[in-house]
């Protein structure tokens, strides 16, 4: 997948997120929806001046946004976990936690 869709795909996410419709997105940042729209399907990329604002728009770190994109963003994808698994009951979080656990044992005994 081309950088820019998947960049799209998380100001989205980021953009649902907030609780914010492409248009009002817009408003926020003095773009049209039909522009929101092309960025985040990956069909048009935002000048840096217009990129932070959309990202300070939708509260979104850069590594949140770039993450998928930038070889050394496993931080930004930990965050990402943690608030997917924030969002679980405490019985589920003990099921994610033991998988994580069991998978990297086995990553340890491959090595």
């Amino acid at each position: 997948m081309k950088s820019q869709v998947l960049i799209g795909k998380r100001i989205k996410e980021y953009r649902k997120r907030s609780g914010l419709t492409q248009e009002a997105l817009a408003e926020k940042v003095q773009l049209s929806a039909h522009y929101v729209s092309a960025v985040e399907w990956g069909r048009s990329f935002p000048r840096i001046d217009v990129l932070i604002d959309i990202i300070n728009t939708i509260n979104a770190s850069a590594d949140q946004i770039f993450c998928d994109v930038i070889d050394k963003s496993y931080v930004a994808r930990t965050s990402i976990l943690a608030d997917i698994i924030d969002g679980l009951s405490p019985v589920q979080k003990r099921q994610i936690i033991s998988v994580i656990e069991t998978m990297t044992e086995n990553f340890k005994t491959e090595q």
